[in-house]
């Protein structure tokens, strides 16, 4: 169960690699007056928006070859996000994050959130435990299945790992986690 990959590629259901961007018109109008070049030839929209008002104009263009299969992949996602519905979607996310929180409650963990309502519905970040190396747990937790992710915040990454539950994650996905996380724990006499 790989439940580590970004937020965006997992709320969505897409592999990683594909970045989606929406850009209003006053975003356009700052990278307009820009001073500065763009520090990426890839990331520079002025190669990319000529490309994208053709495909509105229904021309062909090219600037990069795009990513086929994750373009591909994002259709297939919104389509089964569509037929699950919006509100089931976010409803099963809200479901496995409780689920999730209370699980790592139940293991004594706490959680880098403070009040549970701060906590994310796509993710739960708890605290290793003190004494248990991360790098040593989340190997545990990947011997028992399940691939969790170290932390992200620079000022406490060694001290959190990330639990996603979001895009098709369901209750199998977060039993199996769990108990990869017990044994993990267990392993590292927790």
């Amino acid at each position: 169960v790989d439940l580590a990959l970004t937020a965006s590629q997992k709320a969505i259901g897409v592999p990683p690699g594909l970045a989606l961007l929406v850009a209003g018109p006053r975003a356009m109008e700052a990278f307009a007056r820009r001073r500065a070049a763009v520090g990426s030839y890839y990331a520079d929209w002025s190669h990319w928006l000529p490309v994208m008002q053709a495909y509105e104009a229904r021309k062909p263009s090219y600037f990069g070859t795009p990513a086929v299969n994750l373009i591909w992949a994002l259709n297939v996602s919104l389509g089964q996000i569509l037929a699950e519905g919006m509100d089931a979607r976010f409803e099963r996310h809200r479901a496995l994050s409780r689920a999730c929180r209370a699980a790592v409650a139940a293991l004594g963990l706490t959680q880098v959130p403070l009040r549970p309502e701060f906590a994310a519905n796509t993710m739960t970040a708890p605290l290793y435990p003190d004494d248990i190396q991360g790098t040593e747990l989340l190997a545990r937790i990947k011997e028992a299945g399940a691939v969790l992710a170290g932390g992200l915040h620079p000022a406490i990454r060694t001290k959190y790992f990330r639990i996603g539950h979001m895009g098709a994650a369901n209750r199998g996905d977060l039993l199996a986690t769990i108990g990869a996380l017990e044994s993990g724990l267990a392993h590292c006499d927790y």
